[in-house]
């Protein structure tokens, strides 16, 4: 990203919006198709989901499917939406331009 800055050149990153009309698109499809209500916990509070990231079962799931975050993940044994923020952030490279990576033992 910052190579291209310097070159004046501006990245956008819109997988976040393409995840979210294909997840749309599929709630729909399923509806149409097959006539299922399909919700989401908006309250993001189901531990059987935390537990996938503690039991380091996340292959496929963007940015969860490396050795090194999923060893961190399950040593990290997240119980919240908050715990996989905090824990990606300090896996993930810092934005000042280092490749420095946070690894636990």
């Amino acid at each position: 990203m910052t190579t291209l800055e310097e070159l004046g050149l501006l990245k956008m990153d819109f997988l976040g919006l393409r995840t979210l009309t294909v997840i749309s698109d599929a709630i729909n499809l399923v509806k149409t198709s097959k006539g299922i209500d399909v919700e989401f916990d908006k309250d993001m509070k189901d531990p059987k989901v935390y537990k996938l990231w503690a039991d380091g079962k996340t292959m496929g799931i963007f940015q969860f499917e490396s050795a090194g975050i999923t060893k961190f993940m399950k040593e990290l044994k997240p119980t919240s939406l908050e715990d996989i923020i905090a824990g990606v952030s300090l896996y993930r490279p810092r934005t000042n331009g280092s490749n420095t990576k946070i690894y636990t033992k």
